[in-house]
């Protein structure tokens, strides 16, 4: 074999790699944060209000998570909790789910986890009682 064809052969090979390089990378799916990422960022200080009031209230909600089961307990002695859960899963924006609080008399509310993939989600909770914002958010594991 001589060096020419060495040469053309090393090309072809590095040719080639780059093509599958492009190809692999044409295919792979990119999920942004969110899709209307600028309008919340935005509202990003309604957030920090509602964190602020969150560790002024420090037993305002807990989270539970049991087998098949997440429970979050509302405080009720300060009203009734109106707003939504967001359970958001990073790796795929499709897995995502979202639900209104719809609490019992005591404060509860359950969500089955049948219904979300398997992965690491990042509960958000925003919600308001009376004039007061809340906002928390806390990392869970659904296996």
């Amino acid at each position: 074999m001589s060096w020419g064809t060495k040469i053309v052969f090393l090309y072809l090979s590095f040719a080639s790699m780059i093509a599958l390089m492009v190809y692999k990378s044409s295919t792979q799916t990119v999920d942004l944060v969110a899709p209307n990422y600028y309008e919340q960022e935005l509202k990003y200080q309604d957030k920090i209000d509602g964190i602020n009031n969150l560790s002024a209230a420090a037993n305002a909600v807990t989270i539970t998570q049991n087998e098949g089961v997440v429970a979050f307990r509302f405080w009720t002695e300060m009203g009734v909790p109106e707003g939504h859960i967001l359970f958001f899963k990073p790796d795929d924006a499709s897995a995502d789910f979202e639900t209104e609080i719809k609490t019992d008399k005591e404060g509860i509310q359950t969500i089955y986890t049948k219904r979300l993939h398997k992965g690491v989600y990042i509960v958000k909770l925003d919600w308001r009682i009376g004039i007061k914002n809340f906002f928390k958010e806390e990392r869970i594991s659904i296996n």
